[in-house]
This record gives structure tokens, C-alpha cells and sequence, in this order.
């Protein structure tokens, strides 16, 4: 559990109420206080690690992904939990849990072998764990999005007027004039995006270069390279011919601290500002505000020109091996960064654009079809 304030003293507070209670509830002793910022670091790190270490466990088995997005709202996430564990039981096998459970998102990937039974009990479990996000009111994709893999679990979110509309796409047979891929904004926002940045008092530049380029550079342009090859396999495959595959950077949006429909509770954001605070990067007096939000939007601005560096020189070193038909569209200087407040004209929170933003956005990736 996680405590953040304006002030030092503040999360210092809540901790000692943490404390408390757990020993009202019988607990004593049950809370490991983390003050300090060398065991806040390892902490962070081991939670960074787990899903590396968790999938090179030994055995047959391995943690399988397709549920691990389930969402439901935060007051039914312990019976979920607890009723998706009796669900593995009885399939013989167990989960294994990790990130994050700020938003009613515990990701779990369950034990299957998929090369004797793991298929048939991967359908079943799945069927459950729908039938269970359905009755809390939960969603089946709570971050990561729907996709192929979880279109089928979805249909009773959106209705049936909208989901037949999706199958009337599907079922016109029509060759896609091109493939646009989104990708890499999880892994430089939110609950990652406080290790991109230097604490305030180290003496060091803000952006913490060497990690930043480290994950821009390997992690990310290895990911989008190999999507990039599947989605031109997938094509190939469909369409008999190479759909144009368009890649996108992002423009420099403002960490202001804005979530979606402004944050909080269940809703997705604020992404940037509070790795910022965690960090020590705030105002620590009102007149201070435009200043310190200036200096953050500055380091957002260099590591959105790394991401983008790095998508230019992939899409070149592509066309170079012979795939000549992915595109980068540049969208840096589309929508506004004017402060104090000009800016949210064009930005609706801290990563996603108005409506008027987003026409901005399509007409510019238009234009490259």
C-alpha cells in the first residue's frame, strides 16, 4: 500500500492509521513500514521484476494470459479474488497474482500447461471469470483493451446494437487500407513512469536518461518491431498482400494531474504527476504551480522526442530489411501546449485529447494514408 501527499509528514500519518488499524483488526505487527528511499527502491524494483521471475518458474506449467485484465469495482475486488481462487481449485491449478490493485485490476495469469490439457481449462475458467466480472458489474478488459482474445466476452458491455455493428465490419470482407498500431504508452506512464525520473534533491537532470533510453530503445522498439511483424503476418495471411501498417509517436501533453473525467475512484489517471511528486518534483507554494508544471512539461517533452526518435529510426531500419510499407507519422506540435490553460482546449486529461484534439490527430494520420 502506497501513501501520497503533498507534504512529507502527510502519507507519515496515514501510515501510523494503517498501523493502527491493522492491529484493531488482530493483525499487529502485519505492516512492513517502508519510510526510506533505498527500501521504497527495492520494493519497486521486485514488483518491476515479478512478472519476468514469475514466468520462468520451472515445470510444465506456465501463468497463462487472457484473464488478467478483469476489472471490478474496488469494494468487490477481495470476493472476486477469493471466488476466482476456488474457481482455479477446482481445475486443478492456482494463480499466480501481480502488479497493481488500485483500481479494482489484480492482474492473475493461471498455471496451464497448454500442450496436454491447459486449452479445455483455459475455456472453462474463462467462462467463469466472465460470468463473475458480469455479476459485479466489472469489466473484462480494464486496461489492456479487448483485442481478438477477449472480443467474444464483451458483447453484454456494449449492447447488442453496437456489437452487431462491429460484426457488420467483420462480415463486409473488405481489405483494410491500413493497420494502425498504438503502442508504448504504458510502458513510460503510470505506474511505471516515477523510475523514469530522478528525485529532486540528487543533483541529477530530472529525466533519468540511462532508464529512459534503456526502455525506449531495447524494451519498446522490440515490442513494436515485433508487432509490426505479425500484424504484416496477419495480413499476408487474411488479405494475400501486405496492408500499409501506420506507427504513431505521441505529442507533448502537459502533466497537469488530470485523470480520465478527472480521476479517481475506479477511473483511469492521473499518469504523469504523480511520479513527478513522488519524486519531489511539486510546488511547494501556490505561486510556484506554473513554474514547477512548466519544468515537468519540459521533461515530458524530451522523453516524448526519445520515443519518437526511436520510432523514426525503426520504420527506416524497416524499409531497409524490405518492409517498406509501415509508416511513422509524426504528431508532435498537433495539439497545444500553451500554459497556463490554453493547452486543455486541445487535451481532455493528462495522455488523451479532446474531441476537437482528437480530429486534430486523424487528420494528420489521415493524411499519411
Amino acid at each position: 500500500m502506497e501513501f501520497i501527499a503533498e507534504t512529507a509528514d502527510d502519507p507519515l500519518r496515514r501510515l501510523r492509521d494503517l498501523v493502527a488499524l491493522m492491529g484493531d483488526l488482530g493483525l499487529p505487527g502485519s505492516v512492513v513500514e517502508m519510510t526510506a528511499a533505498g527500501p521504497q527502491k527495492a520494493l519497486w524494483d521486485v514488483r518491476k521484476a515479478g512478472l519476468n521471475i514469475m514466468m520462468s518458474m520451472k515445470g510444465d506449467g506456465k501463468p497463462v494470459s487472457f484473464i488478467e485484465d478483469c476489472a471490478v469495482p474496488l469494494e468487490h475486488l477481495a470476493d472476486y479474488v477469493d471466488r476466482l481462487t476456488q474457481v482455479f481449485a477446482r481445475h486443478g491449478t492456482r494463480g499466480t497474482w501481480y502488479a497493481h490493485a488500485s483500481v479494482g485490476t489484480l492482474h492473475v495469469r493461471p498455471i496451464l500447461d497448454m500442450r496436454r490439457d491447459g486449452a479445455a481449462k483455459m475455456r472453462a475458467i474463462a467462462e467463469e471469470a466472465s460470468a463473475m466480472v458480469r455479476e459485479y458489474k466489472g469489466a473484462f478488459s480494464g486496461e489492456h483493451g479487448d483485442g481478438l482474445v477477449r472480443s467474444e466476452w464483451v458483447a453484454w458491455q456494449f449492447g447488442p446494437r453496437l456489437t452487431r455493428a462491429f460484426e457488420r465490419v467483420r462480415e463486409a470482407g473488405k481489405k483494410p487500407r491500413a493497420v494502425l498500431v498504438s503502442g508504448g504508452g504504458n510502458d513510460i506512464a503510470g505506474d511505471e513512469f516515477a523510475m523514469l525520473i530522478n528525485h529532486v534533491h540528487s543533483g541529477l537532470p530530472a529525466l533519468n536518461a540511462t532508464v529512459a533510453d534503456g526502455v525506449i530503445r531495447e524494451r519498446l522498439r522490440t515490442a513494436m518491431a515485433s508487432l509490426v511483424g505479425v500484424v504484416t503476418r496477419l495480413s499476408e495471411s487474411h488479405f494475400g498482400e501486405r496492408a500499409r501498417v501506420v506507427i504513431h509517436g505521441y505529442d507533448y501533453s502537459i502533466p497537469d494531474g488530470r485523470g480520465w473525467l478527472g480521476g479517481g475512484w475506479f477511473l483511469p489517471g492521473p499518469w504523469l504527476e504523480p511520479g513527478f511528486r513522488r519524486k519531489g518534483h511539486v510546488a511547494e507554494k501556490p505561486r510556484q504551480k506554473e513554474s514547477v508544471l512548466e519544468a515537468n512539461a519540459r521533461v515530458v517533452r524530451d522523453l516524448i522526442d526519445r520515443y519518437n526518435a526511436m520510432l523514426s529510426a525503426l520504420v527506416r531500419d524497416l524499409a531497409a530489411a524490405g518492409l517498406s510499407h509501415v509508416r511513422y507519422v509524426d504528431l508532435r506540435g498537433t495539439l497545444s501546449t500553451a500554459l497556463p490553460s490554453g493547452y486543455k482546449a486541445d487535451w481532455g486529461n493528462e495522455l488523451h485529447p479532446t474531441k476537437p484534439g482528437f480530429a486534430k490527430v486523424t487528420v494528420k494520420i489521415a493524411a499519411a494514408l
